[in-house]
Order: C-alpha cells, then sequence, then structure tokens
C-alpha cells in the first residue's frame, strides 16, 4: 500500500496574467490622460511600459500554461517513467533560495526540483524528496508528476529501487 502525497492538478486558467494586464493597461490610461499636461517623456514612458508588462506577463502565463498542459497530459496519459527507491539527491537548493533548483534521481530517473509547473517544493523549504527517503515517484522529462510513499507495515526492507510499468498502477 501506498500513500499518494503530490499528484499533478489540471493546468490553471490563464486567469494568471489578468493582474498583469490591469497593470499595464492602467499605466497606459495614465500616460493617455496626461499627454496634454507633461512633457513628452513623462506620458510615453508609462505607455511603453505599461504595454511591455502586459505583453510579457501575457507571453510568461501562456508559456508555462503549455509546460503545464505537456505534464499533465504525460501523466493523466501514463507517458512517465515510474520508479521506485532509495532519494539520491546531487544537488540541494540553500535556504536563501535563488540557485539552479534541487536534481536528483530514484533509480534510473533523473528529477529537477524548483523550476517546473510540476513539483516544485524544495528540501529547504519542506520537501518530501529528501535524501535516503524511499518513494515511488513519477517522473516526465525531469519534472515529478506524481510522489507515493509506502505505508509503514509496507516499507521495503531492501533500498534497491526498482523501475515500474505505469500501465500496471493506474
Amino acid at each position: 500500500m501506498y500513500e499518494t502525497l503530490f499528484v499533478i492538478g489540471p493546468p490553471r486558467t490563464l486567469y494568471d496574467m489578468i493582474p498583469f494586464i490591469v497593470v499595464g493597461m492602467l499605466l497606459v490610461a495614465y500616460g493617455v490622460w496626461n499627454r496634454k499636461r507633461q512633457e513628452l517623456l513623462r506620458w510615453v514612458a508609462p505607455i511603453i511600459i505599461g504595454v511591455i508588462l502586459a505583453a510579457l506577463g501575457a507571453v510568461d502565463t501562456v508559456a508555462s500554461q503549455g509546460r503545464h498542459e505537456a505534464l499533465y497530459r504525460a501523466y493523466a496519459e501514463g507517458r512517465c517513467e515510474v520508479v521506485e527507491g532509495v532519494v539520491h539527491l546531487e544537488h540541494e537548493e540553500p535556504i536563501d533560495g535563488h540557485d539552479i533548483g534541487e536534481f536528483g534521481s530514484v533509480g534510473d530517473a533523473s528529477f529537477n526540483i524548483g523550476h517546473s509547473p510540476a513539483y516544485g517544493t524544495t528540501v529547504a523549504h519542506g520537501g518530501l524528496l529528501r535524501e535516503g527517503e524511499w518513494f515511488r515517484v513519477w517522473v516526465y522529462a525531469g519534472a515529478v508528476l506524481r510522489i507515493d510513499r509506502p505505508m509503514e507495515a509496507d516499507a521495503p526492507a531492501s533500498a534497491t529501487p526498482t523501475s515500474v510499468d505505469s500501465t500496471v498502477l493506474e
């Protein structure tokens, strides 16, 4: 028996870009409203910044949604690699962050935590995948899509990792 600790959810809606668009539109409106009261640079700059902010926010949100959708679809269709074994972390992110993230492996499957729309909680911030712990993980393109832990009574006696066919487990 396993206890499921994390499963990737369906992608969120594109509402994440609304704050960028609203702030961008407010800056554009401010610039247009002040165009006759101020010199050229003081009313054009907010318009340019507003357009850039709205455009970059929208592009980043759409790109992130596309990646999340691809990962979720891979999990839902069973195209991910399922491995079971002891976690080996090759690099842990420091508590102050701003690093390349954490990367490690379980069995033959390598993963990266911290820069993915899938599982992203590093050990420094209370993450589950700690060095030496036994887990069953679903991995696709380096992203962890699901994490299962064996129940206490079913904990494995050996630390030999095994690969499992994902179609059997569903």
